[in-house]
């Protein structure tokens, strides 16, 4: 299922939303991150799925030369730093996050675990792989 983000700037068709399906895989990769990987590196710090995924977005938008915006914070301490929501992010722009997010993860040796939509195209492929035997068995 996908949803309406909004509406293109320039053409005002309807940009659609990313999908269930890729947000899941996003935030299953965001938790393998937390369960295996220490930040910063050797620190034997974990730190919240939240934060990975905020991590990442951020740099996701980095690469793609979309500087991250940091502001003084509202009660004065310190910095904050505002970044693009996932939520608004359409199929493509996901798409996108998601190839880098497993790219980065795949370089620092993180092993994925495998998310639901993995699981249930594992079981799709299986059964038409048993249909087929049968059909030309």
């Amino acid at each position: 299922m996908s949803f309406f983000a909004d509406r293109c700037p320039h053409c005002g068709r309807m940009i659609e939303q990313r999908t269930e399906m890729q947000n899941g895989d996003f935030h299953a990769l965001c938790t393998d991150l937390h369960k295996q990987q220490d930040w910063p590196r050797k620190s034997g710090l974990k730190i919240s799925v939240l934060a990975w995924k905020r991590l990442m977005v951020a740099t996701w938008e980095r690469a793609h030369g979309r500087p991250a915006e940091f502001y003084p914070a509202l009660d004065g301490q310190g910095f904050d730093v505002v970044y693009k929501r996932t939520s608004r992010m359409d199929k493509t722009e996901m798409q996108e996050l998601l190839h880098f997010a497993n790219a980065w993860a795949a370089n620092e040796g993180v092993v994925r675990t495998k998310s639901k939509r993995m699981l249930r195209e594992e079981e799709e492929r299986e059964a038409f792989d048993q249909l087929e035997r049968s059909a030309h068995g």
